[in-house]
């Protein structure tokens, strides 16, 4: 789809009535929204039926964030709505610590360790990883998720931190 969208001009219609005989295709409410000046009122139809795309809930929690009228208890509540409904998406994860205060993120990083499924662990690791304020934690952390999961994300990060040490060249 992303490709048909780049050659060729987007039909509206063509993607109305996608959605009329695939409601619940996700990427279909995500390319209309793109093209509409009302992406809000689309994807909350794409919320409404398709309730567990990640995808779909950051969409919405994105066109909401720039329009700037909503209160930050607002947003959060829209975060764990997603979490809850999508409790395997690490993007979901990813982007309510993000939005968290810095005192909570690494609480919620270990509640998307949990959650996210297991290919996709890796990303959550290595985004805790990031956050990690001292070289030691960054290194046990590296430690523990080099024993958690193979993912090659965690061998960058490892090699990054011993790099830093002055462990390797």
């Amino acid at each position: 789809l992303a490709m048909i969208n780049e050659q060729y001009d987007i039909d509206i219609d063509f993607l109305k009535g996608a959605i009329q005989k695939f409601p619940r295709y996700p990427k279909f409410y995500l390319l209309l929204a793109d093209h509409s000046n009302e992406p809000e009122n689309i994807l909350k139809e794409g919320l409404k039926n398709c309730p567990s795309s990640g995808e779909i809930h950051i969409a919405y929690i994105r066109t909401i964030l720039q329009k700037d009228i909503y209160p930050y208890v607002r947003i959060r509540a829209l975060f764990e709505k997603a979490r809850r409904l999508c409790p395997n998406e690490a993007l979901v994860w990813l982007l309510s610590a993000q939005f968290e205060q810095p005192d909570m993120r690494q609480t919620m990083l270990e509640d998307a360790k949990r959650n996210v499924a297991k290919e996709e662990l890796g990303i959550v690791w290595s985004r805790q990883i990031e956050l990690s304020q001292d070289q030691e934690g960054r290194l046990t952390l590296c430690r523990d998720a080099l024993v958690e999961v193979k993912a090659p994300e965690l061998y960058l990060m490892n090699a990054i931190c011993l790099w830093r040490l002055g462990q390797v060249d």
